[in-house]
């Protein structure tokens, strides 16, 4: 899962300078990495945090959001 990598790589370059936005996308990104490869558990848990995140920033990632986690659940 080399993309994992780099998604997580790029998360924290993310965090690290405040960009909320494609924070927001890349834990999205990672989500649906880890349940395409049916780690539903880290699939879960970054799928959430998107969640909230595109809440918090109006984003329109949320509907994506909640049609993963519906699979999961």
């Amino acid at each position: 899962m080399k993309a994992s990598n780099y998604l997580e790589e790029s998360l924290g370059i993310f965090q690290e300078i405040s960009d909320r936005y494609n924070e927001a996308i890349c834990i999205y990104s990672l989500g649906q990495k880890y349940y395409k490869y049916g780690y539903v558990e880290k699939a879960e848990f970054f799928l959430t945090q998107a969640l909230y995140l595109s809440r918090s920033l109006n984003l329109p990632l949320e509907k994506n959001c909640l049609e993963l986690l519906k699979l999961i659940k």
